[in-house]
Protein backbone atom coordinates (compact mmCIF):
# COMPACT_ATOMS: atom_id res chain seq x y z
CA UNK A 1 0.00 0.00 0.00
CA UNK A 2 1.59 3.33 -0.94
CA UNK A 3 1.41 6.26 1.72
CA UNK A 4 0.70 9.44 0.83
CA UNK A 5 2.87 12.06 2.69
CA UNK A 6 2.08 15.39 1.01
CA UNK A 7 0.03 16.73 4.11
CA UNK A 8 2.99 16.08 6.32
CA UNK A 9 5.33 17.56 4.32
CA UNK A 10 3.18 20.49 3.58
CA UNK A 11 2.49 20.39 7.53
CA UNK A 12 6.68 21.12 7.57
CA UNK A 13 6.39 23.93 4.92
CA UNK A 14 3.79 25.18 7.01
CA UNK A 15 5.44 25.82 10.38
CA UNK A 16 8.68 26.57 8.83
CA UNK A 17 6.99 29.62 7.30
CA UNK A 18 4.77 30.66 10.46
CA UNK A 19 7.77 30.59 12.92
CA UNK A 20 8.85 33.24 11.03
CA UNK A 21 6.90 36.01 13.06
CA UNK A 22 7.97 38.82 14.89
CA UNK A 23 7.09 38.87 19.17
CA UNK A 24 7.78 41.45 21.87
CA UNK A 25 10.64 41.30 23.62
CA UNK A 26 12.04 42.97 27.25
CA UNK A 27 15.36 42.66 28.37
CA UNK A 28 16.08 40.54 31.32
CA UNK A 29 19.92 41.26 32.12
CA UNK A 30 21.93 44.52 32.28
CA UNK A 31 24.27 43.71 30.12
CA UNK A 32 26.48 46.65 30.93
CA UNK A 33 26.61 45.72 34.84
CA UNK A 34 27.21 42.02 33.56
CA UNK A 35 30.53 43.22 31.75
CA UNK A 36 31.59 45.55 33.88
CA UNK A 37 33.24 43.15 36.95
CA UNK A 38 36.68 42.97 36.21
CA UNK A 39 37.50 40.01 38.43
CA UNK A 40 34.98 37.35 35.91
CA UNK A 41 36.09 36.25 33.26
CA UNK A 42 34.95 38.11 30.36
CA UNK A 43 34.16 34.76 27.89
CA UNK A 44 32.48 33.12 30.53
CA UNK A 45 30.57 36.02 31.18
CA UNK A 46 29.25 37.08 27.58
CA UNK A 47 28.69 33.18 27.23
CA UNK A 48 26.36 33.28 30.19
CA UNK A 49 24.55 36.26 29.23
CA UNK A 50 24.15 35.07 25.43
CA UNK A 51 22.67 32.02 26.47
CA UNK A 52 20.17 34.23 28.66
CA UNK A 53 19.24 36.41 25.54
CA UNK A 54 19.27 33.13 23.33
CA UNK A 55 16.65 31.46 25.15
CA UNK A 56 14.38 34.26 26.50
CA UNK A 57 14.27 35.20 22.69
CA UNK A 58 13.56 31.71 21.51
CA UNK A 59 10.82 31.53 24.78
CA UNK A 60 8.98 34.78 23.08
CA UNK A 61 9.30 34.44 19.38
CA UNK A 62 10.57 30.83 18.67
CA UNK A 63 13.69 29.31 16.84
CA UNK A 64 12.98 31.60 13.63
CA UNK A 65 13.93 35.40 14.96
CA UNK A 66 12.58 37.65 12.95
CA UNK A 67 11.67 40.74 15.35
CA UNK A 68 14.66 43.63 14.16
CA UNK A 69 14.42 44.72 17.75
CA UNK A 70 14.99 40.90 19.00
CA UNK A 71 17.37 40.43 16.09
CA UNK A 72 19.67 43.26 16.89
CA UNK A 73 19.79 42.10 20.85
CA UNK A 74 20.81 38.58 19.87
CA UNK A 75 23.56 40.22 16.94
CA UNK A 76 25.15 41.85 19.82
CA UNK A 77 25.41 39.24 22.39
CA UNK A 78 27.13 37.23 19.86
CA UNK A 79 29.71 39.55 19.20
CA UNK A 80 30.04 40.45 22.25
CA UNK A 81 30.87 36.51 22.34
CA UNK A 82 33.45 36.16 19.57
CA UNK A 83 35.46 39.13 20.46
CA UNK A 84 36.03 38.35 24.57
CA UNK A 85 37.29 34.79 22.97
CA UNK A 86 39.57 35.91 20.28
CA UNK A 87 42.56 35.19 22.13
CA UNK A 88 40.84 31.60 23.10
CA UNK A 89 42.48 28.71 22.23
CA UNK A 90 41.28 26.66 19.15
CA UNK A 91 39.42 23.59 20.34
CA UNK A 92 40.26 20.31 18.45
CA UNK A 93 37.72 18.33 16.18
CA UNK A 94 35.98 16.46 18.90
CA UNK A 95 34.76 19.29 20.79
CA UNK A 96 32.90 19.94 17.36
CA UNK A 97 31.55 16.26 16.49
CA UNK A 98 27.49 15.59 18.03
CA UNK A 99 24.34 16.66 18.18
CA UNK A 100 24.04 20.12 18.32
CA UNK A 101 20.56 21.88 18.51
CA UNK A 102 19.78 24.85 17.17
CA UNK A 103 18.82 27.52 19.70
CA UNK A 104 17.76 30.41 17.22
CA UNK A 105 18.67 31.86 14.14
CA UNK A 106 18.06 35.14 12.78
CA UNK A 107 18.48 35.78 8.67
CA UNK A 108 18.88 40.07 8.11
CA UNK A 109 19.86 41.55 4.72
CA UNK A 110 23.36 43.42 4.18
CA UNK A 111 23.37 46.79 4.66
CA UNK A 112 22.54 47.90 1.68
CA UNK A 113 19.55 45.90 0.85
CA UNK A 114 16.39 47.23 2.27
CA UNK A 115 15.02 45.42 5.45
CA UNK A 116 12.61 42.53 5.27
CA UNK A 117 8.99 43.88 6.06
CA UNK A 118 7.64 42.41 9.31
CA UNK A 119 4.07 41.52 10.53
CA UNK A 120 2.88 43.35 14.10
CA UNK A 121 2.65 40.47 17.01
CA UNK A 122 -0.96 39.34 17.58
CA UNK A 123 -2.10 36.03 19.71
CA UNK A 124 -1.90 34.16 17.00
CA UNK A 125 1.82 34.18 16.03
CA UNK A 126 2.78 34.30 19.68
CA UNK A 127 0.91 30.47 19.77
CA UNK A 128 2.66 29.82 16.67
CA UNK A 129 5.83 30.56 18.36
CA UNK A 130 5.11 28.14 21.11
CA UNK A 131 4.19 25.70 19.08
CA UNK A 132 7.17 25.70 17.05
CA UNK A 133 9.59 25.38 20.28
CA UNK A 134 6.93 22.77 21.65
CA UNK A 135 6.85 20.56 18.70
CA UNK A 136 9.72 20.95 16.20
CA UNK A 137 13.44 20.62 16.44
CA UNK A 138 16.01 21.12 14.55
CA UNK A 139 19.44 19.42 15.00
CA UNK A 140 22.53 19.87 13.00
CA UNK A 141 24.42 16.29 13.39
CA UNK A 142 28.42 16.06 12.98
CA UNK A 143 29.91 12.92 12.14
CA UNK A 144 33.62 11.38 11.55
CA UNK A 145 34.82 7.98 10.70
CA UNK A 146 37.82 8.28 12.32
CA UNK A 147 36.52 10.63 15.63
CA UNK A 148 38.96 12.97 14.04
CA UNK A 149 38.25 14.46 10.70
CA UNK A 150 34.82 15.65 9.94
CA UNK A 151 33.34 14.34 6.73
CA UNK A 152 29.25 14.57 7.19
CA UNK A 153 26.70 16.81 8.47
CA UNK A 154 22.82 15.76 8.51
CA UNK A 155 20.11 18.56 9.33
CA UNK A 156 17.42 16.99 10.85
CA UNK A 157 14.31 18.63 11.39
CA UNK A 158 12.02 16.96 14.20
CA UNK A 159 8.15 17.56 14.32
CA UNK A 160 5.18 15.68 16.65
CA UNK A 161 2.18 16.45 15.74
CA UNK A 162 -0.11 18.04 18.65
CA UNK A 163 -3.08 16.30 19.24
CA UNK A 164 -5.88 19.37 19.66
CA UNK A 165 -6.24 22.93 18.41
CA UNK A 166 -5.97 24.35 21.88
CA UNK A 167 -2.42 22.97 22.21
CA UNK A 168 -1.41 25.02 18.73
CA UNK A 169 -2.96 28.19 19.65
CA UNK A 170 -2.58 28.01 23.75
CA UNK A 171 -1.77 32.03 23.61
CA UNK A 172 -5.18 33.07 22.59
CA UNK A 173 -6.91 34.25 24.97
CA UNK A 174 -10.65 32.83 25.74
CA UNK A 175 -10.53 30.15 23.02
CA UNK A 176 -13.66 28.59 23.53
CA UNK A 177 -13.52 25.15 24.90
CA UNK A 178 -15.04 23.45 21.99
CA UNK A 179 -12.46 24.74 19.58
CA UNK A 180 -9.57 24.08 22.05
CA UNK A 181 -10.36 20.16 22.00
CA UNK A 182 -10.98 20.02 18.61
CA UNK A 183 -8.83 16.64 17.88
CA UNK A 184 -6.36 17.77 14.59
CA UNK A 185 -6.72 15.52 11.94
CA UNK A 186 -4.39 12.91 12.03
CA UNK A 187 -5.56 9.73 10.31
CA UNK A 188 -2.45 8.25 9.94
CA UNK A 189 -2.17 8.83 13.31
CA UNK A 190 1.71 10.08 13.15
CA UNK A 191 3.56 10.32 16.46
CA UNK A 192 6.55 11.87 15.43
CA UNK A 193 8.35 12.26 11.81
CA UNK A 194 11.75 13.56 10.86
CA UNK A 195 13.41 14.94 7.74
CA UNK A 196 17.11 14.35 7.39
CA UNK A 197 19.22 16.47 4.83
CA UNK A 198 22.49 14.25 4.38
CA UNK A 199 25.31 16.33 4.04
CA UNK A 200 29.15 15.68 2.72
CA UNK A 201 31.16 17.98 4.54
CA UNK A 202 34.69 19.45 4.42
CA UNK A 203 36.48 20.88 7.14
CA UNK A 204 39.25 24.05 6.14
CA UNK A 205 41.33 26.85 7.98
CA UNK A 206 39.49 30.35 7.71
CA UNK A 207 41.18 33.69 7.72
CA UNK A 208 38.04 35.06 9.70
CA UNK A 209 36.29 32.46 11.87
CA UNK A 210 37.65 29.44 13.95
CA UNK A 211 37.44 27.35 10.53
CA UNK A 212 34.69 26.59 7.42
CA UNK A 213 33.19 24.00 6.33
CA UNK A 214 31.81 23.37 2.75
CA UNK A 215 28.84 21.12 2.75
CA UNK A 216 27.43 19.03 -0.30
CA UNK A 217 23.88 18.07 -0.25
CA UNK A 218 23.65 14.37 -0.79
CA UNK A 219 20.43 12.44 -0.13
CA UNK A 220 17.22 13.38 1.84
CA UNK A 221 15.10 10.87 4.08
CA UNK A 222 11.74 10.35 5.91
CA UNK A 223 11.75 9.06 9.27
CA UNK A 224 8.19 8.68 10.21
CA UNK A 225 6.79 6.74 14.03
CA UNK A 226 3.45 6.05 14.79
CA UNK A 227 0.38 4.36 16.09
CA UNK A 228 -1.20 2.96 12.88
CA UNK A 229 -1.18 -0.53 11.86
CA UNK A 230 0.62 1.27 8.38
CA UNK A 231 3.45 2.70 10.64
CA UNK A 232 6.05 1.43 12.76
CA UNK A 233 5.42 2.53 16.16
CA UNK A 234 9.36 3.31 16.90
CA UNK A 235 10.10 4.65 13.42
CA UNK A 236 11.11 4.04 10.05
CA UNK A 237 12.54 5.20 6.69
CA UNK A 238 9.51 5.98 4.29
CA UNK A 239 10.80 7.49 1.89
CA UNK A 240 14.76 8.61 0.92
CA UNK A 241 16.58 9.90 -2.57
CA UNK A 242 19.83 9.73 -3.40
CA UNK A 243 20.72 13.72 -4.84
CA UNK A 244 23.99 13.03 -6.94
CA UNK A 245 23.10 15.46 -9.75
CA UNK A 246 21.90 18.80 -7.74
CA UNK A 247 23.85 21.70 -8.91
CA UNK A 248 26.55 23.39 -7.08
CA UNK A 249 24.14 26.46 -6.40
CA UNK A 250 20.99 24.85 -4.98
CA UNK A 251 23.21 21.63 -3.19
CA UNK A 252 26.25 23.38 -1.85
CA UNK A 253 26.37 25.47 1.23
CA UNK A 254 29.54 27.12 3.45
CA UNK A 255 29.16 28.03 6.97
CA UNK A 256 31.94 29.54 9.10
CA UNK A 257 32.25 28.64 13.25
CA UNK A 258 33.10 31.85 14.87
CA UNK A 259 32.84 30.07 18.60
CA UNK A 260 32.98 26.71 20.06
CA UNK A 261 33.22 25.10 22.90
CA UNK A 262 31.93 21.76 24.27
CA UNK A 263 28.21 23.24 25.13
CA UNK A 264 27.83 25.91 23.04
CA UNK A 265 28.86 26.72 19.32
CA UNK A 266 28.14 29.47 16.93
CA UNK A 267 28.06 29.91 12.93
CA UNK A 268 27.52 32.57 10.38
CA UNK A 269 27.02 31.76 6.67
CA UNK A 270 26.01 34.00 4.01
CA UNK A 271 23.05 32.98 1.31
CA UNK A 272 23.11 35.75 -1.53
CA UNK A 273 22.60 39.19 0.28
CA UNK A 274 20.82 37.32 3.12
CA UNK A 275 23.41 36.71 6.29
CA UNK A 276 22.62 33.74 8.54
CA UNK A 277 23.60 33.54 12.41
CA UNK A 278 22.84 30.48 14.18
CA UNK A 279 23.43 29.66 17.68
CA UNK A 280 23.34 25.89 18.45
CA UNK A 281 23.54 24.12 22.05
CA UNK A 282 24.74 20.65 22.73
CA UNK A 283 22.00 18.77 25.03
CA UNK A 284 22.00 14.98 26.09
CA UNK A 285 20.14 13.06 22.99
CA UNK A 286 16.28 14.07 24.09
CA UNK A 287 13.13 14.69 22.31
CA UNK A 288 10.93 17.31 23.22
CA UNK A 289 12.42 17.11 26.84
CA UNK A 290 11.52 13.14 27.20
CA UNK A 291 14.25 10.34 27.21
CA UNK A 292 14.18 8.21 23.91
CA UNK A 293 11.75 4.68 25.27
CA UNK A 294 13.76 2.61 22.75
CA UNK A 295 15.77 3.15 19.73
CA UNK A 296 14.91 3.63 16.31
CA UNK A 297 14.12 0.45 14.07
CA UNK A 298 15.64 1.65 10.28
CA UNK A 299 13.45 -0.28 8.02
CA UNK A 300 15.06 -0.50 4.39
CA UNK A 301 12.07 -1.36 2.20
CA UNK A 302 12.14 2.00 0.03
CA UNK A 303 15.95 1.87 0.12
CA UNK A 304 18.15 -1.03 0.06
CA UNK A 305 21.41 -1.64 2.04
CA UNK A 306 22.83 -2.67 -1.12
CA UNK A 307 21.58 -0.19 -3.45
CA UNK A 308 21.89 2.95 -0.96
CA UNK A 309 25.66 4.46 -1.24
CA UNK A 310 27.82 5.30 1.96
CA UNK A 311 26.61 8.65 2.07
CA UNK A 312 22.60 7.67 2.16
CA UNK A 313 22.95 4.15 3.60
CA UNK A 314 19.64 3.47 5.83
CA UNK A 315 21.81 2.45 8.85
CA UNK A 316 23.68 5.77 8.95
CA UNK A 317 20.04 7.68 9.47
CA UNK A 318 20.47 7.38 13.61
CA UNK A 319 23.30 6.52 15.84
CA UNK A 320 23.06 4.06 18.22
Amino acid sequence: MRLDFAPLLITYATLAVSAFQPLTTTTSLDRTSLFSSSSVDLTVSAKTYLLDVAERLKSQNGVFIVDPKAQDELQKAVQELEQQSQSMKSPGPKAYLGDWTLLCTVATPKSNFPSIPVLPNNPIRESIAQASNQYVKVVQRIRSDNNQTVNRVDHVIEYQPPDQIGNVLSAIPNLPEAIAQFKIPNPLQVRKSKVVLCHEAQVSPSDSSLFSTKLTLKSVVLNVAGTSAMLDPQGADVWAANLPGVPDVLGRDTFETTYLDDTLRISRTQAGFIDQLRVFVREPPTTFGEKEEEEYVVVTELVDEGDADEDVAPSDYYED
